[in-house]
């Protein structure tokens, strides 16, 4: 699984710019911008077929791609905060002109001319410099690299959530942690796509760390749990309850009494059972209906510890006394 694929997932454009043509051209280089451009500047880095830029001035952005040699190019621009546009382009001399489309398909030509070209490789050996000292401002380098990998969420997981979008970086965030502050910064440096010799150095650094890379990103991708309500609790209304009580202890008392008694004795017993479980809760009182005003032995220790009494009450009404 390669490390990067922020902008590659879903079918979207990738973090990659194919570059097509004649001769191979190395596109190192500042150029700065010129009508539509006014006001922007553009350093490119090609390192092999990998390209990578920033976009500073009038707009912040980020440029990142991969070349195959011409003069020829398409790709993305971010456009940090504000939108992705995938462009074509073409070299032509120290004249690179970008063609942006934007998403209503309107199409805006932003001509750059090469400001600062690198330095022509050297005839002679070089002489040793000393190693340049690697970064030692850790908050600093991991507060970019959050920054950098939010808006590279924004711009790829568009109709994700703010919280998604957060884990997302929280989990990136926490699977670099461990890589040192230089490596770190290079990550930055790279627009976090880093190259296969890059990647191979994080594996020593951290065994495991492409993976569980790609393991945020699958995460990412998977489509959220559905959220399952919880049922609304039952609301038990005495009156309605208090019927069924009622209609139960009808048919009770006609099974247990004799069939010579009046309708008045039945009346009676009906209201004296009624009365003798008045004092349980509502739940309680729809549970004795449920179930035919039958309690097991179960029922009657917990009716008892509820309304103390009640067995004898109910006795009493039937008779059992």
């Amino acid at each position: 699984m390669r490390f990067m694929r922020m902008l590659a997932v879903a079918g979207t454009a990738t973090l990659a710019m194919a570059w097509a043509g004649g001769a191979r051209a190395d596109m190192t280089g500042r150029y700065v911008g010129h009508g539509e451009g006014d006001g922007a500047t553009l350093d490119l880095q090609q390192t092999g077929d990998a390209l990578a830029g920033t976009l500073a001035g009038v707009v912040e952005g980020a440029l990142l791609g991969t070349t195959d040699g011409g003069d020829n190019a398409t790709g993305v621009v971010l456009l940090f905060g504000v939108a992705k546009l995938p462009f074509t382009g073409v070299l032509r001399g120290a004249e690179l002109e970008l063609t942006m489309t934007g998403a209503n398909g309107q199409q805006t030509v932003v001509p750059f001319t090469l400001a600062t070209a690198p330095a022509p490789a050297p005839t002679t050996k070089p002489v040793p410099q000393p190693a340049t000292p690697p970064a030692t401002d850790l908050p600093a380098v991991t507060g970019a690299l959050r920054a950098l990998l939010g808006e590279l969420a924004a711009a790829e997981f568009v109709d994700a959530t703010p919280e998604r979008r957060a884990t997302l970086v929280d989990c990136l965030m926490t699977v670099v942690s461990p890589l040192s502050v230089a490596e770190l910064q290079m990550l930055v440096d790279a627009g976090f796509q880093p190259d296969d010799a890059m990647i191979a150095q994080f594996e020593r650094t951290v065994p495991g760390i492409d993976a569980a890379v790609g393991a945020c990103f699958e995460a990412a991708d998977a489509p959220p749990e559905p959220v399952t309500a919880a049922p609304a609790p039952v609301v038990l209304d005495d009156t309605a309850v208090d019927a069924n009580l009622r209609a139960v202890l009808v048919e009770v008392v006609a099974d247990v009494l004799p069939p010579d008694a009046t309708a008045e004795r039945r009346a009676e017993t009906v209201e004296c059972l009624f009365l003798a479980a008045a004092g349980l809760p509502t739940a309680e009182r729809q549970h004795l209906a449920d179930i035919g005003f039958d309690p097991d032995e179960e029922d009657v220790a917990r009716l008892e510890t509820l309304l103390p009494g009640i067995t004898e009450a109910v006795g009493t009404c039937l008779g059992f006394d």
